[in-house]
């Protein structure tokens, strides 16, 4: 199973340092979902710099105030502030009214990276999300892809 274009433009951009101030992944194929998350995370923060410039948020710790407190702190000794979201399914769209303004004036040295699971997309969360964000779908792979899609994945270990 190749990448489709999405993907390839993902890596590309991210190898290039073209980053967008926000991504948000999202669906059912958890794996991939991770691993992708992990490929990003890595590219922009070292291990020494996600102790001062990482936070991750989930539906179970996230206010809004305590959400744009962090999103508005500079970076320290780093170029970037990455702020993860994971588990906005779970979120109401008036909680996730509370973080809205990040949209329209993004911090240049925050990147937040939204993550989901499987996501109502009549809410107004994913639409706005969508509409704002670097948008990464993972499906589930169909019956007639597992074996390309194994393949794929035994090529790139090698």
């Amino acid at each position: 199973m190749k990448p489709n274009l999405v993907f390839e433009q993902f890596y590309s951009d991210v190898e290039k340092n073209q980053l967008k101030p926000f991504y948000f992944f999202y669906g059912e194929e958890d794996f991939l979902l991770n691993k992708n998350y992990i490929f990003l995370l890595n590219k922009l923060l070292n291990e020494t710099d996600k102790e001062f410039n990482f936070h991750v948020f989930d539906s179970q710790n996230f206010t809004a105030d305590a959400f744009m407190d962090s999103y508005n702190m500079y970076p320290m000794m780093s170029p970037y502030r990455v702020i993860v979201l994971k588990d906005i399914e779970s979120l109401s769209d008036g909680e996730f009214t509370g973080i809205a303004e990040i949209f329209k004036n993004p911090n240049p040295t925050t990147i937040t990276i939204f993550v989901s699971g499987a996501i109502d997309k009549k809410k107004k969360i994913f639409t706005t999300l969508s509409k704002s964000s670097f948008c990464l779908e993972f499906k589930k792979p169909f019956e007639n892809q597992i074996s390309y899609w194994i393949k794929y994945m035994c090529k790139e270990r090698q």
